[in-house]
């Protein structure tokens, strides 16, 4: 993959722009609230409306897939995140800044949509899992080098100098985008529900979506649940995972490609929950030290966040034809966008019905238990369908292994 030209422009732009995100909204919080002088819950509508507009963006973005060649709905989309930009850059009217943030998270979803179905269409089948694994190192390096830079420029040269900073990271990225090879772009096709979702990616979206869910309540809380334990710094929890996550999805895509999805899904998820219910009993596990179980569990949870979520996005891209695969893109990450949402909301339900840091050992323990519902479920569901693919039912629909007749597109 290394050597295929289109996969390391895509690999590259894609960097360049979760770089960009990360990089204004590490700060974005400050800004609107300190610089502007916005209510903290009018902040929290500015910042949680991106999510939203890009949730409602996902359905679309497989019937434009269809319809509207990828290299053309690219620089649209990289050209509403400059668009936004300059906003953020010389307006100060919250509506405005609104209306900014929704074309911003819309723009964002498009973008990464269409570039997924791009890296998928750019290697060899077989070799489906190792790509999508590889490319989703882009969110790992972004989130540890983005903010990182945000605070820095930001004390060099205040908030302006980092909106500048991320207008010439997405100009580089808008003049980097590669002629897309587009196999359904700009051909007629009939209004169907699969042009905006696909009904057989739905069970890989909600899979994915518990993975989201649960990234959710970490990235959300466990700087929090430190002070909780009595004010221990936890940060090192994420460059732990981090580092481990980046490690893991170098090979971790192979196993799908060579193993299939019940080597990688079931097991990686299962050691999920168990980190999740580890977490939850660090102070039994560990006593007077419960952060040295966080730490270890932030190796454990990088199993499934590197093996598992790119095994599922593969899968929910197989089970339609080629020329599909924007819509089933669109629904796989429409599952992840409602995992994102739900997360904290779990999370502060349970949050505030226990006192102290108690709440916190009680919702990870939850969370592990939703972790292992849903991995039970997954799991009976496959198996399901893979005694019906031996009747030849559903062998071409849900590609169970590659390499052999349950492995196919449709």
């Amino acid at each position: 993959m290394i050597k295929n030209r289109r996969f390391v422009i895509l690999f590259i732009d894609y960097l360049i722009m979760l770089t960009g995100f990360y990089l204004v909204i590490s700060v974005f919080h400050g800004y609107i609230t300190g610089e502007l002088g916005f209510t903290a819950e009018l902040a929290g509508v500015i910042l949680g409306i991106f999510s939203f507009a890009a949730m409602l963006m996902r359905p679309f973005c497989g019937l434009l897939s269809e319809r509207v060649n990828h290299t053309r709905l690219l620089r649209l989309s990289v050209l509403s995140l400059i668009i936004s930009g300059v906003i953020y850059l010389i307006s100060s009217s919250s509506a405005v800044i609104l209306l900014a943030r929704i074309l911003n998270g819309a723009g964002f979803a498009l973008a990464g949509t269409i570039m997924v179905v791009q890296v998928y269409r750019s290697i060899p089948k077989e070799k489906a899992g190792s790509a999508i694994g590889i490319f989703g190192l882009t969110n790992v390096i972004a989130s540890s080098v983005g903010p990182f830079l945000g605070t820095k420029i930001l004390a060099a040269y205040g908030y302006k100098g980092v909106f500048i900073s991320s207008l010439i990271v997405y100009g580089i990225m808008f003049g980097c985008i590669p002629r897309c090879e587009d196999e359904a772009a700009g051909t007629v096709r009939k209004l169907s529900l699969q042009s905006f979702f696909v009904p057989k990616v739905i069970p890989y979206a909600c899979m994915g979506g518990v993975f989201s869910f649960i990234s959710a309540i970490l990235s959300s809380y466990i700087i929090s649940f430190g002070r909780e334990l009595g004010e221990i710094d936890l940060s090192l929890f994420f460059t732990i995972n981090a580092v481990a996550v980046f490690l893991i999805r170098l090979i971790g895509g192979r196993l799908y490609d060579k193993k299939g999805i019940f080597a990688a899904g079931p097991p990686t998820m299962a050691v999920t929950a168990l980190a999740l219910l580890a977490i939850g009993y660090a102070e039994r596990l560990s006593p007077g030290t419960p952060e040295t179980v966080v730490f270890i569990c932030g190796v454990f949870l990088a199993v499934g966040q590197g093996i598992a979520w790119p095994a599922l996005q593969t899968m929910s891209l197989q089970a339609v034809d080629r020329s599909k695969s924007g819509a089933a893109s669109g629904t796989y990450s429409f599952g992840a966008d409602i995992g994102q949402m739900l997360g904290p909301v779990f999370a502060g339900f349970v949050l505030g019905r226990f006192i102290g840091v108690r709440g916190y050992f009680n919702m990870f323990i939850f969370s592990g238990i939703v972790m292992t519902a849903a991995t039970v479920l997954f799991t009976v569901f496959m198996i399901i369908h893979a005694k019906k693919s031996k009747t030849g039912g559903e062998e071409k629909r849900f590609p169970l292994k590659p390499g052999n007749k349950m492995g196919g597109l449709a």
